[in-house]
């Protein structure tokens, strides 16, 4: 892990929950930039 770079994993039971456990997650941590990784092209445009 490189200094002062967080990394998170989180685990959802339901796709349709992702966004949301994502929003949660921007509105309680202090983040200035963020690099999100998906592992399909279709989940990010639907």
């Amino acid at each position: 892990m490189l200094e002062g770079i967080n990394q998170f994993f989180v685990a959802v039971e339901h796709d349709k929950w992702k966004f949301g456990t994502l929003c949660d997650l921007h509105d309680n941590l202090t983040i200035t930039q963020a690099v999100i990784f998906c592992s399909k092209k279709r989940k990010v445009t639907s």
